[in-house]
């Protein structure tokens, strides 16, 4: 019996290995830099992420990503700095990257807020070989033969840089930012018994949020996050709440694709105490999928150190500050 991964090895092969996109994170609204290198140091503080997600949970190699980030302003350059580390995987398929960033910040007439950003860095695309079964293959004492001389034996790899950009803006509570992920469309050759290579599909992000308070005990902050390639678009839209700046809970849906919905979010975090966050959210499938998958989940934790890293005079503006 085929085993599922030697499905999702067959699925990449049909679409020629070139729809590889950004990973899928429901909690972006409290980890804007992952979506746009310009939001660096946006906060005034050095902050540092860390994501744990599974997604499609029950499904044999279904996507699990892992993710850590660190941003902070940096006033002696007029901007803030930051770095991104990843690594994404589904089935036999893996891909890992490592970015820098810089983004210098202007401040026009009524405080509005402009920061432009570009991100350099390298990207690693896996082929796991070794976890590959076949109906004809020799597995056993050591041996792995595919008997398929398109199928690699062991574990390949190809690497590739990478380069973003991105722009955004806040003025009051208004944040809205664009950005763009791959932006020289390259392509990964892994290894040539495989032929074609992994395409890394230029991306575009264009995300809008509303920081509104209550009182002096509640704010809510609805959000919208439009992704495409300009063949597939995809909408996430809605928002969160945040209680004594202590606890915070939300609500999204997000689009599969131009045409279905793909899972409904529920989100919830606690404030652990002057520096940690944890937030958490549950992902319920209403695609198709819902009847072979347990849902997705995600996990965040959040430190903020409440000052800037490094040196220099802090520009004469109020970021806007990012709620749980």
């Amino acid at each position: 019996m085929i085993r599922l991964h030697i499905i999702w090895l067959g699925l990449a092969v049909v679409l020629q290995l070139n729809a590889q996109q950004p990973a899928q994170y429901s909690m972006f609204m409290n980890n804007m830099y992952t979506i746009n290198p310009a939001y660096a140091g946006m906060e005034g503080s050095l902050i540092a992420t860390g994501v744990y997600r599974t997604q499609w949970e029950g499904m044999p190699g279904n996507p699990t990503s892992r993710q850590v980030n660190v941003h902070t302003p940096f006033y002696r350059w007029n901007g803030g700095l930051g770095l991104n580390v990843e690594n994404d995987r589904a089935g036999v398929h893996s891909h890992s990257q490592i970015s820098a960033s810089y983004n210098y910040v202007s401040v026009l007439p009524g405080n509005l807020i402009i920061s432009s950003s570009l991100s350099l860095g390298l990207v690693q695309r896996t082929l796991d070989g070794t976890a590959i079964r076949t109906p004809g293959g020799i597995y056993g004492g050591g041996v792995i033969d595919h008997q398929d001389p398109r199928l690699p034996n062991t574990t390949e790899m190809g690497f590739a840089p990478n380069v973003g950009a991105g722009v955004f803006a806040a003025y009051g509570p208004w944040e809205v930012g664009l950005s763009v992920h791959n932006m020289l469309n390259n392509t990964i050759t892994v290894d040539s018994e495989f032929p074609g290579g992994y395409r890394f599909n230029r991306s575009f992000f264009l995300h809008a949020q509303y920081q509104y308070v209550i009182d002096s005990d509640w704010a809510v902050s609805p959000c919208v996050l439009l992704k495409t390639d300009l063949a597939q678009t995809q909408i996430d839209f809605g928002g969160q709440f945040v209680f004594q700046n202590q606890f915070s809970g939300g609500l999204a849906v997000r689009g599969y694709n131009n045409t279905s919905f793909d899972a409904v979010v529920f989100i919830g975090g606690v404030r652990l105490n002057d520096n940690f966050y944890l937030n958490y959210a549950y992902d319920a499938t209403i695609s198709r999928l819902r009847n072979a998958s347990g849902g997705s989940h995600e996990i965040m934790l959040i430190y903020n150190l409440g000052r800037a890293l490094g040196v220099g005079i802090p520009q004469k503006i109020i970021y806007n500050p990012r709620l749980l």
